[in-house]
């Protein structure tokens, strides 16, 4: 096991200082540096402890090494009883822009001797003393170098050969739900067009290759990458598809499309590379070729699921935000060398304790939670669907498969174990493993909580055309469907479109991103659908729990669905709409919202939160909280006057548990909030929905059973 020891490197003034209030204070906070530069050139100068807060921040911020340089934040040190702390204590927005997150720790170690009189380490918490590692440490490479690619391509082939060698779970086929008993991987079947990146040794250029029905067999790895905002990278498009058949300019290609290619090169496994741009046809320059794009995206969009599910390994551009930053990252934490420095503690009996500030490691959670292609809207489905994963994060590599999470710094993934991967809220490792679980589903409750818990999470992700976040989940959908064989209608599961026709939109002031007008023209979702949204903010809804300002109640959901007719874009009937129409039997009350609700004040924030789409009425006698909420499904200034005519359908209704404080008060309904169109079918009206509502009972005392047409 790995042997600590005190390094012989000089401390700065500020950090002998640190040292001898260290050994006697228990509660103090001391400045290290004036600013990061500051730190940095003390590192430089040989100071151990500036080199290991330098490298803590470094990997334990989101701040880029370029926003640490040009910070003015002094840099402190916080210790506690418990605790050595990193901390800036500097003005509000300065500390925003450093310190988006709570507070990061240094890791603490001290020394024990086993059973076996080997010694070893425990990490030491404020609760005490959790269980010891062993880990067999790797080094993170240097990617700027080829020896670094070299290096990675080297452990990479070592991760993908064990896993198609001793994990069976990762050689499900694609449309299977059990590995094969022979525990041998078939070749799968290659895309319809794939980039030929050439022998290892080949010094030829890449080029695109067209399988002919003889040469349809064979592995390749898949690239998943962000494009960027307004960044349209190179693309083969109908008039040079015969030109990149001889050959791609390597310089024509932004720098994540060229490190793939290297990369899949170096590795050896395979010659063929799926990169979306270069194997789909898209529009030219000048708009040209609109037709034929879309006649093929449309094609290759319901392939998507099997074309990462059947890939040898997905390059994953995870620490890049658009197409030409590369997967060969740099890594400024490797720019000063360091090593492990122990500081002495006198206890309350007054015996020494030696406390060792260790280097810092990457983080998997933070890689992944503040990575910028997971906020990205097709990354789910490219994540969920490959079975073998590399991450070109920030810091550094990480692998993951259906067995396996592990890292440059920890090939084995024995220090990853520890790390609470089930708890992250955004499309990473909670939403993946909830996924995998859905993925091989077919019970009727569990298709319905987790699929209405997975949409609340990938409403919020990016796309550069919001038409696409139908399309992004076709492969996903296509999966449960063969799985669970339920009928999948625009977002929603036959099974449980009762309860999904009850959602609403959060779209706070800081979270809320607005979407693009599609230059394409395409229809998003029709408008009963929460794919609608032309804005990426969280979809609540409500059979997924009780809201926030009815924590007592539970909901039924009184409307009857007649009919459910959805137009598809293409022959996916998981993949784009052209529209869509839901007939609906319930209560309604129609009107102006201004004279349904003529008393009270009008709010535009939520719980203390400015909102773009909320208005609350708080009314006299019904205490402080608002009585009617009322969410807008358009981005703008809210306005009850703007709405105008509505009719408003019941499709929710709140069931107080028997709880004392719920006694007595109003039950709360809830109802979409719908405009008439100018169509009317028999004696059927048609109407489009614009908004959700919160009411309190008594204003459906008058309510008509009616049947509607929704679009």
């Amino acid at each position: 096991m790995e042997q600590i020891r005190k390094v012989s490197k000089p401390l700065c003034d500020r950090c002998i200082s640190l040292e001898l209030r260290f050994a006697t204070d228990s509660d103090f906070t001391h400045l290290v540096a004036d600013n990061f530069q500051d730190l940095e050139q003390s590192s430089l100068t040989g100071c151990a402890l500036c080199g290991l807060v330098r490298q803590h921040l470094v990997y334990g911020t989101r701040s880029k090494i370029h926003n640490l340089r040009t910070s003015q934040a002094g840099i402190h040190i916080t210790v506690t009883a418990t605790d050595i702390m990193i901390e800036p204590v500097v003005h509000d927005d300065d500390r925003v822009l450093l310190w988006p997150r709570d507070d990061l720790y240094l890791s603490g170690y001290t020394e024990y001797d086993s059973d076996e009189g080997v010694s070893g380490r425990q990490v030491e918490t404020s609760a005490g003393m959790i269980q010891s590692t062993t880990i067999n440490r790797g080094e993170i490479q240097l990617l700027s170098k080829d020896e670094g690619i070299n290096n990675a391509a080297s452990l990479a082939r070592d991760w993908i050969t064990k896993c198609l060698e001793t994990h069976s779970s990762c050689l499900i086929p694609f449309g299977a739900t059990e590995p094969p008993t022979t525990h041998r991987r078939e070749l799968p079947a290659l895309p319809t067009r794939v980039i030929n990146v050439g022998e290892e040794r080949a010094s030829h250029r890449p080029r695109l290759f067209i399988p002919a029905p003889g040469e349809r067999q064979a592995d390749y790895f898949a690239l998943s990458y962000a494009w960027g905002i307004g960044s349209y990278p190179a693309r083969m498009t109908k008039s040079n598809m015969t030109a990149m058949q001889r050959g791609i300019d390597m310089s024509s290609l932004p720098k994540t499309m060229q490190d793939a290619i290297i990369f899949t090169k170096r590795a050896g496994l395979t010659r063929y590379l799926w990169i979306d741009a270069l194997c789909i046809i898209q529009t030219d320059g000048d708009g040209g070729g609109d037709h034929e794009h879309r006649a093929d995206w449309l094609a290759e969009c319901s392939k998507f699921g099997q074309y990462y599910h059947n890939a040898l390994c997905t390059l994953s551009a995870t620490g890049a935000s658009c197409s030409t930053q590369g997967l060969f990252l740099p890594r400024p934490a490797l720019e000063h060398p360091v090593t492990p420095y122990q500081l002495l503690r006198y206890q309350s009996l007054g015996l020494p304790r030696q406390i060792t500030i260790e280097p810092a490691t990457p983080s998997w959670s933070d890689a992944l939670t503040y990575s910028p292609l997971l906020r990205r809207g097709w990354t789910l489905q490219e994540r969920a669907m490959s079975m073998r994963r590399l991450h070109f994060a920030r810091h550094c590599v990480f692998w993951e498969c259906c067995s396996l999470t592990a890292a440059e710094v920890d090939p084995s993934g024995a220090s990853l174990q520890l790390e609470d991967l089930e708890g992250q809220q955004n499309l990473s490792d909670g939403a993946l493993m909830s996924l995998r679980g859905l993925l091989e589903a077919n019970d009727e409750d569990r298709v319905e909580n987790e699929w209405f818990d997975l949409v609340m999470v990938y409403s919020l992700c990016r796309f550069s055309f919001l038409s696409d976040r139908l399309p992004a989940l076709s492969g996903l959908a296509g999966r449960i469907r063969d799985v669970s064989g339920r009928k999948y209608l625009a977002g929603y599961w036959d099974c449980n479109f009762p309860h999904g026709l009850a959602w609403y939109c959060h779209m706070g002031a800081r979270t809320a991103e607005v979407g693009d007008e599609d230059p394409r023209g395409n229809v998003i979702a029709p408008s009963w659908s929460w794919a609608s949204m032309s804005v990426s903010a969280r979809i609540v809804f409500l059979s997924q729990g009780p809201v926030i300002w009815s924590p007592k109640g539970e909901w039924s959901f009184p409307v009857e669905v007649l009919d459910v007719e959805v137009e598809p874009s293409g022959a996916d009937p998981t993949g784009p709409v052209k529209g869509g129409k839901v007939r609906l039997r319930g209560r309604t009350i129609t009107g102006n919202l201004s004279a349904m609700f003529p008393d009270g004040e009008w709010l535009k924030s939520l719980e203390g939160v400015q909102h773009l789409n909320y208005i609350g009425l708080s009314q006299r006698g019904l205490g402080e909280r608002p009585s009617v909420r009322i969410f807008l499904d358009k981005v703008g200034e809210p306005d009850r006057t703007a709405v105008g005519l509505v009719s408003l359908l019941l499709v929710a209704s709140e069931e107080i548990v028997d709880d004392t404080d719920a006694k007595g008060s109003p039950k709360s309904l809830a109802a979409i909030v719908l405009q008439p169109t100018d169509k009317q079918r028999a004696s059927v009206r048609e109407y489009i929905r614009v908004g959700f509502i919160f009411l309190p009972e008594w204003h459906f005392g008058k309510a008509i059973e009616t049947v509607v047409d929704i679009v």
